[in-house]
């Protein structure tokens, strides 16, 4: 017995079947709820030199996106503009790019990145092969998440 197909007169429970009394056995047994997936938001930073070339920095080897290189992840703006003054010191705000929504199979994150544009390139972000520079012409060595991928392409 099926909710598509029941067989309702070979069935041993039709005597105390809800459905069948009901005359609607196709809606028992009910569908299970889709189960809700949390929404998390997350500032990137889109931060380029003189050159055009971004920050990158490498995600922990565990995790998600674990050992790929990833812009700069913060939860909120305050945290970035934090993060921007005490290593990078002066940086000019250029824009906030098109969010970007991705979906894990545990919850969505939307994705927000910030534009900003330095002259400076401190030596205190250039730890122990955690941040590098990247120019978007030359192929990366190390892998990049594919939804920074895309953002990455298609931005200018």
């Amino acid at each position: 017995c099926t909710r598509r197909n029941p067989s309702c007169e070979s069935c041993p429970l039709a005597s105390k079947c809800l459905g069948l009394a009901e005359g609607e056995p196709c809606y028992y047994p009910e569908p299970k709820p889709k189960k809700v997936i949390p929404h998390r938001m997350a500032y990137f930073l889109y931060l380029q030199d003189e050159e055009g070339q971004l920050l990158l920095e490498k995600r922990p080897p565990t995790g998600i996106w674990g050992g790929l290189w990833c812009l700069p992840q913060f939860e909120t703006q305050d945290e970035l503009a934090l993060w921007l003054k005490n290593h990078i010191g002066a940086a000019q705000f250029l824009n906030k790019l098109p969010s970007v929504m991705h979906v894990f199979s545990h919850f969505k994150l939307q994705m927000i990145p910030l534009h900003y544009k330095t002259t400076t390139k401190s030596h205190g972000v250039m730890e122990a092969n955690q941040f590098l520079w990247y120019n978007k012409l030359v192929k990366l060595q190390g892998g990049l998440p594919a939804p920074i991928n895309t953002l990455i392409k298609d931005t200018k």
